[in-house]
């Protein structure tokens, strides 16, 4: 898997989920749990005001994040930084960093999306239909103010208790043929998200479970934003730690639309 759809889910985790590839929901433990003490809307009611009390977030136009991300496999460790910006109702780009220098952007508008090359100045426009929709997820789920009930076609919650610790579980189906179900888990005294399960492909094809962990949360602009997560994937460990959170930052609109090419010669003027 490429270093950017790494990115991508690190960001999604930290904001609210993931972004998963196309496969099916097999490796995932959906096995039924105790009934909910809670509605679907009443749990997300409690968690938006654990994490978004005064409604800052959920009123914002645009927001800025930056992450570092470390990826550890076996015999090899790698460092990136991202940027994501965000502008309502539905725009998004997330760019990742090398060394300091911008080297890939995943970009959204609304209606298109683009993987850019930004060694190479080139993009590489996102196809309609699976891919697509699983950008438009993405982007849904990092939406500030969107339900997920208005995201998912179908959601179901229970509760688990181990070790003493109550659990909310929501088993988030997109109801499209390819997308995974997005398992999310909820603790049952704070309402902060812990943890959520998907599953991915791997380059041969592959199947594997993909794991992201929220460790800490911090308070910012009176927002509880997740600090630290740790991604769990085969045999690759990525840690991604918050650097930067701003609200309503000035973004024109011009971030949202891939670079011209090297190669682009604009058209004559008559």
């Amino acid at each position: 898997m490429s270093p950017m759809r790494k990115v991508l889910l690190l960001c999604a985790a930290a904001v609210c989920g993931a972004f998963p590839t196309a496969c099916g929901p097999s490796l995932l433990d959906l096995e039924p749990q105790e009934p909910s003490d809670l509605t679907v809307a009443q749990l997300v009611a409690k968690m938006n005001q654990a994490t978004d009390p005064k409604g800052n977030y959920r009123n914002a136009k645009t927001y800025l994040m930056k992450q570092d991300l470390s990826s550890v496999k076996p015999g090899k460790k790698e460092y990136y930084a991202t940027e994501v910006i965000f502008k309502a109702p539905d725009k998004m780009r997330t760019t990742t960093y090398r060394d300091g220098k911008a080297i890939a952007a995943v970009i959204f508008n609304g209606r298109q999306g683009w993987n850019v090359n930004l060694l190479k100045n080139r993009s590489e426009k996102i196809k309609p239909g699976l891919p697509l929709s699983l950008v438009r997820i993405f982007t849904q789920m990092a939406t500030p103010g969107v339900n997920v009930s208005k995201i998912f076609k179908q959601i179901t919650i229970d509760i688990s208790y181990k070790d003493g610790l109550k659990t909310y579980r929501l088993i988030c189906d997109p109801g499209i043929d390819g997308i995974a179900p997005y398992i999310i888990y909820v603790d049952g005294k704070t309402f902060l998200t812990r943890k959520l399960e998907t599953i991915m492909y791997a380059v041969d094809g592959k199947e594997y479970l993909y794991s992201a962990n929220t460790t800490s949360y911090v308070w910012i602009s009176d927002i509880r934003i997740a600090e630290t997560s740790v991604v769990y994937s085969l045999e690759q460990t990525d840690i991604s730690t918050l650097k930067e959170f701003r609200l309503n930052p000035e973004i024109p609109d011009s971030e949202f639309m891939p670079p011209v090419p090297f190669n682009h010669t604009p058209p004559a003027v008559k």
